[in-house]
């Protein structure tokens, strides 16, 4: 493709190309479009839509034309457009009633569209509209029985919709319900046997529909069948891997192919056959890369095309980093930065970590520091698990990761400003971490559903008192261990910290993974109770902090002997 790009759609045109279109990367999220030629394999772009979005849905009518609803930019959008293949036209059509994204859209046998469910503005949404093509309008037609985001919608063979599963209120659902378009109402059917979201549904040549993993605090290698003449669902046999936001494509042969998808492994390129007759999987070929939140389309000639998706891997800076550290930064500078650096002791690491451990005004600093470090980075590594259980996005994450830095990175040149001109080290560190514990509480207790403005408050004043402790916890670890070098004792808190923050990442995604303790006024959860015993622990410990200013004596010695030296002179 032209662009790299993952939570967008391809549409299999009645021409035989494929249109992929929207979705979101490192440059943001896009509105560009390009048509894919299966006869001479090759990509070339074709108009911009109206408006960026990912997480949207695409449809063909028809009429040929593809209808794209919903999706998010930043914004919830309930714009919708159509495409045009013999022109490559664009064109807005009727706004939905109510903007949404990671709903699901149905065509039905009389051309209509049915939308359902999916997420807008902080809310998990149980209603449905539908499009007239003849009108280019949106009615709003009867609420599904149970608001949901992240399931499936399937038109079965008697024109009627499936929904499965998907997530509301910290829970993934078990619970179908089926859409009757003569009546315009739902009805509730028998449960899966098992709750899932991130799933995927398809529908075998035989009308059953099949169902295969997904999420529910454990990713699934699950597959389920429900049989629309008897309303049962059956057990059938289970994928190789456990994966949810995969693709399914069903084969000329009726075979199912299943590509992708993540699990606790990460990103994935394995790819499997579901065959309907022995309701058996078999591995199949690999795909070259890992990759989730990717498309797959079946060709007019029978070929399966995947496009874009997420693999997590960004290695560039890192790279560049390593080799100009090797190749040209110096190991030292040419002259000493300050006059307490001409006299710092020699290198003797083993006698230097040995003091570091006997200091006991640079434990507390070690301890503490270490575990408000390692705290910020699992939180800021695990934003979207942790706020996603009360309805807020991927989105959301990451405009309150924005957040985070800016706000941190603001507070962290303020910081910079006033320790340079007091020295007032101590005072600015227990400060900061008050703040920080401070912060954390509010965030828990603010952590609920529809709360996204005070949630971006408390996010803010997390990364505005967390992120500033890292330089002057340095500047208070060189201080009370000079001389000492300072790479020795920075550095020890650096590595503790950040082998800590590894830990506390899988700590908390599996304390992610718990029900919440208490569903009353304030949700509860395993997560928080983490997050505020850390936070309150590192606080706690590093007010008993009261280490000396042995640098900056020493500074003080210097100036003072060279000024009485001038003097003599």
């Amino acid at each position: 493709m032209k662009n790299a790009r993952w939570a967008h759609t391809a549409t299999v045109l009645t021409n035989g190309k494929v249109l992929v279109a929207g979705g979101t990367s490192n440059i943001g999220v896009l509105n560009n479009a390009e048509l894919y030629d299966p006869s001479v394999r090759m990509w070339t772009t074709t108009n911009n839509m109206n408006s960026r979005r990912y997480y949207h849905s695409a449809s063909i009518l028809p009429n040929g034309q593809v209808l794209f609803t919903g999706g998010t930019n930043g914004n919830t959008l309930m714009s919708t457009e159509l495409y045009d293949p013999s022109t490559g036209v664009w064109t807005m059509t009727g706004n939905m009633n109510i903007g949404r994204f990671e709903h699901t859209a149905t065509v039905l046998p009389n051309g209509k569209v049915l939308v359902t469910g999916g997420y807008s503005n902080g809310n998990i949404l149980n209603s449905s509209e539908l499009y007239d093509p003849s009108t280019r309008t949106w009615t709003i037609t009867g609420s599904m029985n149970i608001r949901r985001y992240y399931h499936s919608a399937s038109i079965l063979m008697n024109g009627k919709v499936l929904v499965t599963g998907g997530y509301v209120n910290n829970i993934a659902l078990s619970m179908s319900e089926l859409y009757d378009p003569l009546t315009q109402t739902w009805t509730i059917i028998n449960n899966m046997n098992n709750a899932r979201y991130y799933h995927k549904a398809s529908i075998l040549i035989g009308g059953q529909v099949l169902i295969t993993g997904g999420f529910n605090n454990n990713y699934l290698n699950s597959a389920e069948l429900y049989d629309p003449l008897t309303g049962i669902w059956t057990i059938t046999g289970n994928m190789n891997y456990a994966r949810m936001t995969h693709t399914v494509s069903i084969l000329r042969n009726g075979t199912i192919l299943v590509t992708g998808g993540y699990n606790s492994s990460g990103q994935l390129n394995s790819a499997e056959l579901y065959n309907p007759t022995t309701r058996q999987w078999t591995i199949t070929n690999f795909m070259n890369d890992k990759r989730y939140y990717h498309t797959a389309s079946v060709l007019v000639d029978g070929n399966v095309l995947v496009t874009g998706g997420r693999d997590n891997i960004n290695t560039g800076f890192t790279l560049l980093t390593t080799l100009l550290v090797l190749f040209l930064f110096r190991s030292e500078p040419p002259t000493p930065p300050s006059p307490s650096e001409e006299h710092r002791l020699p290198i003797n690491i083993k006698k230097d970590l040995i003091d570091l451990l006997k200091n006991r005004h640079y434990l507390i600093l070690l301890f503490s520091f270490s575990l408000g470090l390692a705290l910020f980075n699992a939180i800021t590594a695990l934003l979207y698990q942790i706020i996603q259980p009360t309805g807020y996005s991927s989105t959301d994450a990451g405009i309150f990761g924005a957040i985070i830095i800016i706000a941190g990175l603001l507070n962290a040149f303020l910081a910079g400003i006033i320790m340079d001109r007091t020295h007032a080290y101590r005072l600015i560190l227990k400060l900061l971490s008050i703040g920080a514990c401070g912060s954390c509480i509010y965030f828990i207790l603010i952590l609920q559903p529809n709360q996204f403005y005070p949630l971006a408050v408390s996010i803010g004043l997390m990364g505005f008192f967390l992120l500033p402790l890292l330089p002057v916890a340095f500047e208070c670890a060189v201080e009370c261990t000079y001389p000492i070098r300072a790479e020795w004792s920075t550095g020890l808190l650096m590595c503790v910290g950040n082998v800590l923050g590894g830990i506390f990442i899988f700590v908390l995604g599996e304390l992610i993974k718990s029900k919440p303790i208490s569903n009353s006024m304030i949700i509860i959860t395993p997560t928080s109770i983490f997050i505020l015993c850390c936070s309150v622990i590192s606080t706690l410990v590093l007010l008993t902090y009261n280490g000396p200013y042995l640098r900056l004596e020493a500074e003080h010695r210097v100036d003072t002997r060279t000024f009485s030296d001038a003097s003599i002179l």
